[in-house]
């Protein structure tokens, strides 16, 4: 079976040569079949044995947070490009000193990240390097772009929302939200009351 590994790609901080760099620290360290797909907008200079596929879309998102480092959660969304089982993300600047092929045998179907080197034993992820299933985690992906920008201009990404809903939801409650007469919104939390005993 061929292993799937990808990385993105935008703006001009890091050019084709780390791509290629990339694919080349990855033939060296693997012993199974593998097919690297680079998510980019300008794919001029990539090596003709790395896939290229254009970046996934991140609707209603402001421009301004686009092209930052918050572009790598468009991974999180399914479909992404024909994409399927374990795939194994690195950033363009990481350096491959060891086989990878352990990052696919270690609990298969499971997210998977590397620990922060600076925080060891903290339980702590460095998403310079992490595996997911296809599919199985694009509900991260959906919560963080389910509004669209506000009438300012200054955007929204919903997150805030999305979190508040699934607490209140978790303490079997309710949130609705209406507009206010003078402006601006007002949000109605319901949740059960709960009585105990005092000791």
């Amino acid at each position: 079976m061929t292993q799937t590994v990808i990385c993105i790609k935008w703006g001009t901080r890091y050019g084709a040569d780390y791509v290629n760099r990339l694919a080349s620290m990855i033939r060296r360290h693997t012993r199974r079949p593998t097919r690297l797909v680079c998510f980019t907008e300008d794919p001029r200079g990539i090596d003709p044995g790395v896939e290229v596929a254009p970046l996934p879309p991140i609707p209603n998102i402001p421009e301004r947070v686009q092209w930052t480092g918050w572009r790598k959660i468009a991974l999180w969304q399914y479909p992404l490009h024909n994409l399927e089982g374990d795939i194994l993300f690195f950033d363009l600047d990481v350096v491959i000193a060891g086989n990878i092929d352990d990052f696919f045998d270690f609990e298969p179907g499971r997210y998977a990240v590397a620990e922060n080197w600076s925080e060891i034993g903290q339980n702590i992820g460095n998403t310079s390097v992490y595996r997911f299933p296809a599919g199985k985690m694009a509900y991260i992906f959906d919560k963080f772009v389910q509004s669209s920008a506000t009438k300012t201009g200054a955007g929204g990404t919903g997150l805030g929302l999305a979190i508040t809903n699934e607490i209140i939801r978790g303490h079997q409650g309710s949130i609705s939200a209406s507009n206010h007469p003078d402006g601006g919104a007002i949000f109605t939390v319901r949740l059960q009351r709960t009585t105990w005993d005092e000791d």
